[in-house]
């Protein structure tokens, strides 16, 4: 009877352990099977950062570019205000010149006038 049981305890035993070194080979595939499949997210993660920093990249030239054009067409709309403005300035500085000429020619009539009257009335 004795021998019964200790053959049962060894029986037992013997199938613990087999059974604890199923139970770690099949634990030790689920966590390979695990890994795998947190590297294989981790690989979609880094690809999907991959192209949004892209796509980023992309909308940052993309407004710079806009950015630029809008400061190229600022500086040709005041290019063209200015080189108005500095026709506008030359013509009526010439405007200026020409009546200047005109002012001191009728001046210089009027002179003339006030010096003949001065001469007549010193002559009288």
């Amino acid at each position: 009877m004795l021998n019964q049981i200790l053959l049962g305890g060894g029986i037992a035993t013997v199938s613990g352990v087999v059974g604890f070194l199923i139970s770690k080979k099949l634990s030790s595939t689920q966590f390979d099977v695990f890994v795998e499949q947190a590297k294989a997210k981790a690989k979609a993660i880094d690809s999907e950062a991959e192209l949004l920093l892209q796509k980023a990249s992309l909308r940052a030239s993309d407004v710079e570019a806009k950015a630029k054009r809008r400061f190229d067409e600022a500086v040709e709309r005041a290019e063209n205000s200015l080189k108005q403005k500095y026709a506008a300035l030359e013509e009526k500085e010439l405007a200026f010149s020409e009546f200047k000429e005109e002012e001191l020619r009728r001046l210089k009539i009027e002179s003339s006038r006030t010096e003949n009257l001065n001469v007549q009335l010193e002559r009288s």
